[in-house]
């Protein structure tokens, strides 16, 4: 527990012993409603500023000593909504279940999240099904609808729930954002598919180390910033108008790009303009009737591949030469021959797990970070971050590193990841970058929804002439 300021304390310590006098003890809690709780505040409002603040590591901090002193259905799912913005996902459904026996629409929403994010959309749905109103949790609820129906290929359902979101979202330019998509949406002739043959593409690297995609955008070429930390991928307004494509804007018009100054630096929020894409080409492999988003990219890329267009992809990505192999779900064994060849020896399967929000998208793995299993993204243009929160005593960070059988101590670079968390994301605790993944290939089996980690020196890639005798190119 963080140290607590005096005045915070001094009211802490006043709310318990009014409790005690005149509720006859408040931290026994079956007995207070909710709806008497919430005016106990300022704690229970203060965590929800938090959270709408994206402050959530002291959100966290906050919900934990409220549940504590007050135990009932809404602080656990308090609790279990900082947790979950936290990346602590196994703990969040913990509280989630203690509180959907209360019967709180938040409670619903967020073990929904939760069960969405191991895939089982099924059990999302159903939990999702009696939530409405304009709160917070309906604005949460609508957004997972939303991407449980692009999932599904339901264009219509999608459009429906991105526009309910946009008009209960308290954070206007989120509220821009969905908008937008619910109007790209309508643009779609039909629900994205992955098609034509696996490919390997050659990506080049970028001078800050970053690694660049080539792509057809409707008959133009650009380069894009492979990033799988971005929440969703977008485009230049130039390649976007080169593309043919038709950029909408929060009110569902033709959007001006022309303004647009400035490089895009915040990727962990969906854009405010999107576009339909018809068709997007990497080699042999093609994306059709996806959504992207539309912005000024980093100086030297003419957008981000995010993993919200790689998703539903069969891929492998290997850092040493570079290379991407890619290509429809189905293409799983053309795909894997194209990176390496022989069967290697494998260092870990991770399950993924997945945040959704509408159609943007974050992924995390969890391995072992100092012997304690915690949410890691994957940021191959940066070196490896390890959160201040993650500090043992302040100053010596938690080192080691456990994937599967593989170990080793890393040299992390501290510092806040609170970033991710940006307009509801979810933070994690550590990042893997470039440092750690330079001798190793990420395989992504879309099915599964898990990575593979191979070790890269067990593998030999093929010559550019077995490249050329492949079928399909």
């Amino acid at each position: 527990m963080p140290v607590e300021k005096s005045g915070r304390t001094w009211i802490r310590h006043y709310l318990a012993y009014f409790c005690l006098i005149v509720m006859g003890g408040c931290s026994a809690l079956p007995g207070i409603p909710d709806s008497e709780l919430a005016a106990f505040g300022p704690s229970v409002e203060q965590v929800r500023f938090l959270l709408r603040q994206d402050r959530v590591r002291e959100a966290l901090d906050e919900a934990l000593y409220l549940a504590r002193e007050y135990p009932s259905g809404l602080t656990e799912t308090l609790v279990g909504q900082a947790m979950w913005r936290n990346g602590r996902v196994t703990e969040a459904e913990t509280r989630f279940r203690r509180a959907v026996k209360t019967d709180l629409a938040e409670s619903y929403v967020g073990l929904a999240a939760v069960r969405a994010s191991a895939g089982h959309w099924g059990a999302a749905k159903r939990l999702l099904s009696d939530v409405s109103g304009n709160s917070e949790s309906g604005a949460w609820a609508q957004s997972l609808l939303a991407s449980s129906a692009w999932r599904s290929g339901n264009l219509a359902e999608t459009r429906t729930h991105l526009q309910a979101w946009s008009q209960i979202e308290m954070d206007v330019e989120l509220a821009q954002a969905a908008a937008a998509m619910a109007a790209a949406v309508a643009d779609l002739e039909g629900p994205p598919e992955w098609s034509g043959a696996a490919t390997l593409v050659d990506l080049e690297t970028m001078s800050g180390g970053g690694l660049m995609v080539p792509v057809r955008v409707g008959g133009a070429e650009g380069r894009l910033l492979l990033d799988l930390a971005a929440r969703q991928s977008f485009l230049s307004p130039e390649l976007a108008e080169a593309g043919g494509l038709v950029v909408r804007s929060g009110d569902g018009v033709v959007a001006r790009t022309s303004n647009l100054t400035g490089s895009d630096m915040n990727r962990h929020r969906p854009h405010s303009l999107q576009a339909a894409s018809p068709d997007l080409q990497f080699g042999e492999a093609r994306l059709r009737n996806s959504i992207v988003g539309v912005g000024q990219p980093p100086e030297g890329v003419d957008g981000v591949l995010a993993f919200d267009l790689l998703l539903t992809a069969r891929w492998s990505l290997r850092f040493d030469t570079p290379v991407l192999a890619l290509g429809p779900a189905s293409a799983s064994a053309d795909v894997h021959q194209m990176i390496g060849g022989s069967i290697p020896a494998t260092v870990a399967w991770l399950n993924a797990r997945l945040a959704y929000q509408a159609l943007a998208v974050q992924v995390f793995v969890y391995p072992l970070v100092g012997g304690e299993r915690v949410a890691v993204g994957l940021d191959p243009g940066m070196r490896s971050i390890l959160d201040p929160e993650q500090l043992l005593d302040g100053a010596i960070p938690r080192g080691r590193l456990q994937i599967g059988g593989w170990s080793a101590e890393v040299e992390w670079e501290v510092s806040s990841l609170d970033s991710w968390a940006t307009a509801g994301g979810v933070a994690p605790s550590a990042t893997l970058g470039h440092n750690l993944m330079d001798d190793w290939i990420l395989h992504w089996m879309p099915g599964q929804e898990q990575i593979r980690f191979d070790r890269a020196a067990t593998l030999t890639l093929p010559t550019d002439a077995e490249r050329r005798e492949r079928p399909g190119r």
